[in-house]
């Protein structure tokens, strides 16, 4: 069941991570308008280290732990990320 959703501005400069809601089991990740980079590994990514989501329509499925600790960050300028939240109902 999706409970939220959200939309992230991302730069080169700095990541961030996600905002889940309570109880959230699993996110789907969308790249838009350039291509992002993320960590699940408690390191912060970097423009050019980190799993590549390409803005032409990447998606990323994360699930349990990973929601909470997935960082995200612009591999160039800015950058936008889509993020459906999903609980058990």
């Amino acid at each position: 069941m999706i409970v939220s959703f959200e939309q992230i501005s991302l730069d080169a400069s700095t990541a961030n991570p996600l905002s889940p809601p309570a109880g959230c089991h699993k996110a789907i990740v969308q790249a838009e308008t350039a291509n992002v980079r993320l960590r699940m590994d408690g390191t912060a990514p970097t423009s050019s280290i980190g799993e590549i989501l390409v803005a032409s329509g990447a998606v990323r499925e994360l699930h349990a732990t990973e929601v909470y600790a997935a960082k995200f960050i612009s591999s160039s300028g800015s950058a936008k990320i889509n993020v459906h939240y999903y609980r058990t109902s």
